[in-house]
């Protein structure tokens, strides 16, 4: 009867140890917009916009992506040149031909809270966004996927062209 007892108590103890830590309060948000970031990121806040209007010039199906790029539907294979030409002159039409520098974990730091800021601006908008990552686990998805993580990227597939477009003007990507 005690092994049956302990086998229970040791798993009660696992699930509540488990549980404490996959729940772990969310981060704080900032109460007021974040001040101006002290470096570049790289970010280009026009980015996707700008691209689309020159794409979209030349014929191409292109839309707005939710990770402030563009998308396009299956270009044929007899114009992948063609459309990869096009791409190569609006990105340095438009300066966007630049490597993009490389963040130090001081500078994502920096960053998150503008990162936290646009998450409020959804969530007080009512789309949902999922949950914010810690600061470390931030640092981390940049370091491990090489670029940051951003509560935009899961309205890719769900929302339209013109309601992302609405989405992208309430609540702008941070620079």
């Amino acid at each position: 009867m005690i092994r049956p007892l302990r086998t229970l108590v040791a798993a009660v103890l696992f699930c509540a140890v488990a549980t404490s830590a996959a729940c772990s309060s969310p981060p704080p948000i900032p109460a007021e917009s974040p001040a101006p970031l002290s470096f570049d990121d790289g970010s280009q806040p026009d980015y996707g916009k700008d691209m689309v209007a020159c794409l979209s010039e030349g014929g191409w199906p292109v839309s707005l992506g939710t990770d402030g790029g563009f998308k396009t539907s299956t270009i044929p294979e007899d114009q992948l040149d063609l459309y990869q030409a096009n791409v190569d002159s609006c990105l340095k039409s438009f300066g966007y031909d630049k490597p993009v520098p490389a963040l130090s974990d001081d500078q994502l730091k920096e960053l998150y809270p503008h990162v936290l800021w646009e998450w409020k601006c959804l969530d007080e908008r009512g789309y949902g966004p999922e949950a914010p990552p810690s600061e470390q686990s931030f640092v981390d998805f940049y370091h491990n996927n090489g670029g940051t993580w951003t509560p935009y990227s899961q309205f890719t597939s769900t929302l339209g062209d013109d309601e992302l477009n609405k989405l992208l003007d309430a609540c702008p990507r941070s620079q």
